[in-house]
């Protein structure tokens, strides 16, 4: 069997958020003219959000990819916690005659448990693992993986100019999911700068395009099609940027 490589759903990632780069300046261009048209004008808002809803929705599907894949890579900490809650449900449940007369031994998660059993295990209905904030995702990262890969996840979340552009990518997806008003009081926080003590909003010159601190946000697609301050490029590319360098830093 393969050795299980979490570089590989890294590179994966990474091809296809350049294709969506390049798919994206294509057909952009495609619907761009040198006559102000309003018609192509909203297109064009629309194509830079639907970039930005992607970005937010492959991001998340890598982060499940990587976790499982990580895990299966070293499993003995994902292992030794899964028996650890195995053995105390079973205590808990007073079921131990059960599984002796039925299992005829104490039940046991295998060793190097495949990536589909890894998968079933952290959530049984089947559903992708998703991490609410940096912080969940940190926190889950120290419970299931190996030292060498949960510090890949440690250092991305304790260095805020990272760990705050993944929660306003995460914001800029659900507002555009949602379209709730609680959704764009959230990424309007997102998108200014942090004050002092705070954990909430951008901080770190490289994030400086991607900041919005004089005018509220009320239509994302006007904030991501915008120009980043002191580029010629929009706000999505800057943000499809950001992401695939701090992506990057989990590489092993």
């Amino acid at each position: 069997m393969a050795q299980a490589d979490p570089n590989k759903p890294l590179d994966g990632f990474l091809a296809g958020v350049r294709e969506m780069e390049a798919r994206y300046a294509d057909t952009y261009a495609a619907v761009s003219d040198h006559v102000k048209n309003p018609r192509q004008l909203q297109l064009r808002k629309g194509l830079a959000a639907d970039f930005a809803f992607r970005l937010g929705s492959e991001w998340e599907l890598f982060q499940h990819k990587w976790h499982v894949v990580a895990i299966a890579a070293a499993p003995d900490s994902f292992v030794k916690a899964q028996q650890a809650i195995l053995d105390t449900g079973v205590r808990k449940g007073n079921l131990d005659h059960f599984v002796q007369l039925l299992h005829g031994a104490p039940l046991s998660i295998p060793a190097k448990p495949k990536q589909g059993e890894i998968e079933a295990l952290l959530d049984p209905r089947g559903f992708n693992v998703t991490f609410d904030s940096c912080e969940t995702w940190a926190t889950e990262a120290s419970r299931d993986l190996d030292t060498r890969y949960a510090d890949k996840v440690r250092g991305i979340v304790a260095t805020a100019p990272d760990a705050c552009v993944l929660d306003l990518l995460k914001a800029i997806r659900n507002t555009l999911a949602h379209g709730s008003g609680g959704r764009l009081a959230r990424l309007n926080q997102m998108v200014k700068e942090r004050t002092s003590g705070s954990k909430i909003g951008l901080t770190g010159s490289v994030n400086a395009g991607l900041k919005r601190d004089t005018n509220q946000v009320r239509d994302v697609a006007v904030y991501l099609h915008g120009r980043a301050t002191g580029t010629a490029r929009q706000r999505v590319q800057v943000l499809s940027q950001r992401l695939r360098e701090i992506a990057e830093q989990l590489r092993v």
